[in-house]
């Protein structure tokens, strides 16, 4: 398969899933990423932020990290099953066509960027494995 034919198809599964839900593009996809940070502080079980407001089809650079004092697995797996990843990055490697359910360990002190675009509206939890009744929850508002 040429690759300018896979992007086309892959342009072509993109728009049918804005279009088909009644979602409205509202940024430009072309352009730099909205970063976001959410820092994991696992000694006092508290994200730095516990509420995004995100819009459909805008693009987002989710910064996260953990100060590795416990092991956790951060997971978001409605909003990653709603929204298109376009990679993730973890130090100087790039991982793309990303499944759209996974996970996030830290077993130390560490970073990772997740390069996405939302598609459906709906409120997203974002969490700590084990940990989202002590204080490791956030939430992901896509309107």
């Amino acid at each position: 398969m040429s690759r300018r034919f896979a992007y086309a198809i892959s342009a072509a599964a993109v728009l049918a899933v804005l279009s088909g839900g009644g979602a409205q593009s509202a940024g430009n996809l072309a352009s730099k990423p909205t970063e976001l940070t959410l820092a994991a502080d696992t000694g006092k079980l508290t994200f730095s932020q516990t509420k995004f407001d995100l819009e459909t089809g805008k693009y987002y650079k989710l910064h996260v990290s953990s100060d590795g004092k416990d092991d956790i697995r951060l997971k978001a797996p409605e909003l990653w099953q709603n929204s298109w990843i376009d990679y993730i990055q973890i130090n100087d490697v790039e991982l793309f066509n990303t499944a759209t359910s996974f996970q996030i360990g830290f077993d130390e002190a560490g970073q990772a960027n997740i390069f996405f675009v939302p598609l459906r509206p709906g409120n997203y939890q974002f969490y700590a494995e084990g940990f989202q009744t002590r204080g490791l929850t956030a939430t992901f508002q896509v309107r």
